[in-house]
């Protein structure tokens, strides 16, 4: 949330705007229902009604019930989780099955319309999940336990505009957020949230 925050302030202070932090727990943020202006989405964003520019590259963290016989350990590998039933966020989730090898996939052990649901499932022992890190550090459980997990693909967290009619200031928070990330990149900071640009009033 930082960078987002950070992002933000510097939009309204560059150009007079006032920049609204809204949540929508659907695949687009809200971009698809026009609800939002711009988003920023973890995962790959391959339709071609959007633009998607990379905004960051985070690891992820395990998150594992405090029951589950995982939990004594200090990490654990991405193999590890893909002998493990996989809770999946059917929603704005970023993983699924197929991001573990051909015949080393998890089954699905439980599916999540939002991240509350997520962690009960997990909390639960419905399986296991794997969350960008600073996502995992924003929403602390006291039943599930979050480890470091070796061999993870990384979490892609992209800046997300409609090609068609976008917001007049929406390539300047393109700018702000990219130039921003690389001003952090050699100290990995990150941040997620879903920004709409409204004029100032």
């Amino acid at each position: 949330m930082r960078r987002g925050r950070r992002a933000v302030e510097l939009m309204e202070q560059e150009h007079q705007v006032l920049v609204e932090l809204v949540r929508r727990d659907d695949p687009t943020a809200g971009l698809a229902d026009g609800s939002v202006d711009a988003a920023l989405l973890w995962g790959r964003v391959d339709d071609p009604r959007y633009t998607a520019v990379e905004v960051l590259r985070e690891e992820r963290v395990a998150a594992i019930s405090h029951r589950s016989t995982l939990a004594v350990r200090d990490s654990v590998t991405w193999g590890d989780l893909g002998r493990r039933c996989l809770v999946l966020n059917t929603v704005s989730g970023t993983l699924t099955p197929d991001d573990w090898p051909t015949g080393a996939r998890p089954e699905i052990g439980a599916e999540a319309a939002n991240l509350d649901e997520y962690l009960h499932a997990v909390a639960a022992r419905r399986g296991v999940g794997a969350l960008p890190a600073s996502v995992a550090a924003g929403h602390p459980d006291p039943d599930v336990r979050y480890l470091p997990v070796a061999g993870a693909p990384p979490a892609v967290l992209s800046y997300v505009r409609p090609r068609t009619n976008p917001h007049p200031h929406a390539e300047q928070l393109a700018t702000v957020l990219t130039e921003d990330a690389a001003q952090d990149r050699p100290r990995g900071r990150s941040a997620a949230t879903t920004p709409r640009t409204t004029p100032a009033c």
